[in-house]
């Protein structure tokens, strides 16, 4: 074997090595980040009609550790709380170009079934101010608002079933 080839080899090795052990902290970090996620939703971060945020929960709308420098949540869902007849907003600002692939809102209706409340199956989604709107009965299995009254954990995944971001709402 020449000799700059076996001379490099342990430095290829090394940078191997740190980019695994990066990435499995990485998805360590994503792990625990969605563990949290699956607790039981307490507290919302309180906004106004305007986007506004009121009174903020920490545990709320922050980002999965694989998602961070390519996706920040600009405005968290509002108003928080949501009353009947109104749809809830989520303005999302995308940094990173095809970072995002694509976008899928899920709750846990009232017989703690996962429901799809929101699509979007662009194969990745374009840089800039995302937004969407979420009407608050389709928390619910029958689509009803006075069965989706109470709180809801709203949670954001791309399209390979990846959390993002998640927050709580109360529906009123």
């Amino acid at each position: 074997m020449p000799e700059f080839i076996t001379k490099s080899l342990p430095a290829v090795f090394v940078i191997a090595l740190a980019a695994l052990l990066t990435g499995c902290s990485q998805n360590d970090a994503q792990k625990k980040f969605e563990e949290e996620a699956f607790a039981q939703p307490s507290g919302i971060t309180q906004t106004d009609v305007q986007g506004k945020i009121v009174t903020e929960d920490s545990d709320d709308w922050r980002i999965g550790p694989m998602f961070k420098g390519y996706m920040e949540v600009e405005s968290p869902a509002f108003p928080n709380p949501v009353s009947n007849g109104q749809n809830l907003e989520i303005h999302l600002n995308i940094t990173g170009i095809e970072s995002i692939s694509g976008l899928e809102v899920m709750v846990r209706d009232e017989n703690d079934n996962w429901r799809s409340i929101y699509l979007d199956s662009q194969s990745s989604l374009p840089p800039g101010l995302y937004t969407f709107q979420l009407n608050p009965s389709s928390f619910s299995y029958t689509n009803n608002y006075q069965n989706a009254v109470g709180l809801h954990r709203v949670y954001l995944f791309d399209l390979n079933n990846n959390l993002i971001t998640y927050g709580d709402v109360r529906v009123q």
